[in-house]
């Protein structure tokens, strides 16, 4: 019976184990996973844009499709086209499309027909390995692209786009509506140094004091500041300038973390930084203030079966955290709300999170991947079952083999007692297999056996003489 209640005790054990992710609020599964390009939401209604990365080889398929909200193609268009970026607008969208080295913006409608197309000026030809992007408020009349190490300003005009350049050798760009008056943030290099360039929503520029010059840099919305992550030291660290635009005053902290696993958010009025490092054998995620060293960090282990951290990003108020074999959610105070096993874009470097909390998008220039969240009500449950089993098993087998134990002991000064019990008549202890174990004297001098004789052989062995030979049947007849 011990052994069987300590069996299912460890089942129990091994089954929540392998139901971890039971034991979190929510779980994460995969919806959609779109290779050979990327989806991105319509501005109306429920349907998406598919854009499908141009083959090597002239295929015919159309380069975007308006899907409804059944995922089935309503509208089709740019056949054989290179699309390199793309924006939705609220009656449509706006894509970068590569042509035999020359980038074009072309505005498309709902319908996918073509609505403007205006040539955007390079210095260089565009190619596979060129970084394009595309930014903008989705009823603006303002877009930024960014082309390699330029970005410029495209205003809509009657049937084109107007194009300005806003800065050269541009290292990072990021939108900052929401952030105070700014209205976009370019990280560009001049020489041996790197600064800061804000403009406003009247595109006014203002410069910030200067960054580390490095080949990337992330640019963070925090409140009314603007925080910049770049990389230092060969990529192995990272430093995080906090800026103020109004006042181009600055200061900065740095991180012996690669850039991709640190990131910043504001909670509850105060800045904080998030990143991910090796912990022992496994790896934790760290929280805690970015400019007041007073105030203790939080450190939590992330789960070791998901395998290598590759980056955190913010999304809302949620740090979601993507890792070789899956991603990982945590709240600001480092608290684990999903832990997944999950197929993520091979190239996570390039990862771009997106969506909601609800659907948050993996996207990469060449996959998407789409997961779903899933609220688990009986987590809480769960989780104490989890936890207790790990106190309560240990608990319940000491106490088990203490009762054996005491049984043991009991059966023992038990035999110990009938053995010297005057009166008791013969009395023989035998093993199941028929084994004599020990004899009191009255069994001795009936066998003719003294305490020199050796026991633990079969019964018969002793019962060799006449005397004994009714007992030797009573026994053979007990046993069969």
């Amino acid at each position: 019976m011990t052994r069987l209640l300590a069996c299912c005790l460890l089942f129990c054990v091994l089954l929540m184990e392998a139901r971890a992710d039971a034991a979190k609020p929510f779980r994460y599964e995969r919806v959609v996973q779109q290779g050979g390009g990327w989806t991105i939401p319509t501005l109306a209604g429920e349907g998406r844009w598919r854009i499908r990365r141009k083959a090597v080889w002239s295929s015919g398929k159309h380069a975007v499709e308006r899907l409804g909200a059944n995922g089935a193609v309503q509208a089709a268009g740019l056949p054989d086209a290179d699309v390199r970026a793309a924006l939705a607008r609220k009656n449509g969208l706006l894509v970068v499309v590569q042509e035999e080295g020359r980038a074009v913006l072309v505005e498309l409608a709902a319908n996918v027909n073509e609505i403007a197309r205006s040539p955007l000026p390079i210095t260089s030809p565009i190619n596979q390995r060129s970084i394009v992007e595309i930014a903008g408020e989705a009823s603006s009349g303002a877009v930024f692209v960014r082309l390699d190490g330029r970005v410029l300003i495209c205003r809509k005009q009657e049937n084109s786009w107007g194009v300005n350049l806003v800065e050269d050798d541009v290292v990072g760009m990021r939108m900052l509506y929401g952030t105070g008056p700014w209205s976009i943030g370019v990280v560009h290099k001049l020489g041996a140094m790197a600064f800061l360039s804000v403009l406003d929503t009247a595109f006014r520029t203002r410069i910030a004091p200067s960054l580390p010059a490095a080949e990337s840099a992330r640019i963070l919305a925090a409140g009314s500041s603007i925080v910049v992550v770049t990389p230092i030291g060969d990529n192995t660290g990272s430093q995080i300038t906090l800026v103020n635009p109004a006042t181009t005053r600055s200061r900065y902290v740095t991180l012996d973390i690669v850039p991709d696993l640190v990131t910043c958010a504001m909670r509850d009025s105060t800045l904080i930084r998030a990143f991910v490092h090796p912990d022992g054998a496994g790896y934790a995620l760290s929280i805690g203030s970015l400019l007041d060293p007073s105030v203790s960090e939080t450190r939590t282990a992330l789960p070791p079966e998901l395998g290598r951290p590759r980056l955190i990003r913010r999304l809302a108020d949620v740090f979601v955290i993507v890792t070789d074999a899956g991603m990982v959610t945590a709240d600001g105070s480092g608290t684990i709300l999903s832990a997944d096993t999950l197929q993520v874009p091979a190239d996570a470097s390039a990862i771009s999170i997106t969506g909601t909390l609800e659907r948050i998008e993996l996207v990469t220039p060449r996959e998407t991947v789409v997961v779903s969240r899933v609220r688990q009500p009986l987590w809480m449950v769960v989780r104490f079952m989890r936890d207790a089993l790990a106190f309560v098993v240990p608990l319940i087998l000491l106490v088990a083999i203490l009762f054996s134990r005491r049984q043991v002991a009991r059966q023992r000064t038990l035999i110990e007692a009938m053995m010297e019990l005057p009166g008791a008549g013969m009395v023989l202890l035998m093993d199941a297999s028929g084994r004599l174990l020990r004899v009191n004297d009255a069994a001795g001098r009936l066998l003719r056996i003294s305490a020199q004789v050796p026991m633990r052989r079969l019964f018969r062995t002793y019962a060799l003489h006449d005397a004994a030979k009714g007992l030797l049947a009573f026994v053979t007849q007990d046993q069969s």
